[in-house]
């Protein structure tokens, strides 16, 4: 009985062998898979960054795109303020405003008589040079909320809004 004891203690001892034996090849393939796929993560990681990178980069292009866009969509080219589609854009939605709250809402047209007596004899230039000097005169005289715009040739338009006081109402 005693050997039979030792006999089955040592089957018990080579049982728990191979278990250990069997656990440690498992924590080894475990960290062999672990290990991978952290290299699998930080290699997709650092392309994700990447393409981050470069979408952020073609985001602010359109970005600049889009404004400059809008900025020659908007801007007359020659004299830098309002150009009439703009300005008609704007003058639509003033005017609905005003409907709605009664402000005062002016608007002036201006047309520069006999420009074709100075742009011809003297040139485009010289012709440019007024209507820049004109549109930023006019611009100056405004208030913030007003609006200049250069509508064709040497034709101007203005929207003057001025803001009834609530108590008036």
């Amino acid at each position: 009985s005693r050997v039979q004891v030792i006999i089955l203690l040592m089957l018990f001892s080579l049982f728990a062998m191979m278990l250990l034996r069997h656990q440690v090849k498992m924590t080894e393939q475990l960290n062999q898979y672990k290990n991978r796929l952290e290299h699998i993560v930080s290699e997709r990681t650092q392309d994700l960054v990447r393409k981050n990178e470069q979408l952020k980069v073609k985001i602010d292009e359109r970005l600049k795109i889009e404004a400059e866009l809008e900025y020659q969509a908007n801007i007359d080219p020659l004299t830098t303020i309002l150009n009439r589609r703009k300005f008609n854009e704007i003058l639509s939605y003033e005017v609905k405003r005003d409907e709605r709250y009664r402000n005062n809402l002016s608007l002036i047209l201006c047309d520069l008589d006999k420009f074709k007596s100075v742009n011809s004899p003297f040139g485009l230039l010289v012709g440019d040079s007024l209507l820049l000097t004109v549109s930023r005169r006019l611009s100056r005289y405004l208030n913030p909320m007003d609006t200049v715009a250069r509508i064709g040739g040497d034709r101007f338009a203005m929207l003057i809004l001025s803001i009834n006081d609530p108590e008036e109402l």
